[in-house]
C-alpha cells in the first residue's frame, strides 16, 4: 500500500532472499516527442518529497525477517500474510526479505 508516486520492482534471488526496490517517482511520463522548453506543462516537481509508512504485504512468500539494507535497519514481519512498513522512501529505498 503506497502512493502512485512509489514505483516497485522486485526479484527473488538464489538464496531465498526476495530483493524488491521502492522509487519514489513523483513525475509523470513526459512523451519523448516533447520538446525541453514545454516540459514545464507537465507537473514537474523540482524537489522529490518522502512518503512514509509504505506497508509491504508478502502474499505468496513465507517471510522470516526482513530488512533495510542501505540504512542496516531491521523491520518487523507481522501477520498473515507477513507484512512490514519501511518507515520512509526518500528517493529509493531497497528492502530484503528473507524467504529460505
Amino acid at each position: 500500500e503506497a502512493p502512485l508516486a512509489i514505483e516497485v520492482t522486485a526479484a527473488l534471488r538464489p538464496s531465498g532472499v526476495l530483493m524488491i526496490h521502492l522509487l519514489n517517482n513523483p513525475v509523470p511520463f513526459i512523451p519523448p516527442t516533447v520538446s525541453y522548453e514545454d516540459i514545464p506543462r507537465y507537473f514537474y516537481p523540482k524537489e522529490v518529497n518522502p512518503l512514509r509508512d509504505i506497508r509491504v504485504q508478502f502474499n505468496a512468500f513465507e517471510v522470516q525477517s526482513a530488512s533495510l539494507p542501505l540504512h542496516e535497519s531491521p523491520l518487523e514481519v507481522r501477520g498473515n500474510p507477513p507484512t512490514v512498513v519501511v518507515p520512509e522512501v526518500q528517493l529509493h529505498e531497497v528492502l530484503l526479505a528473507d524467504c529460505s
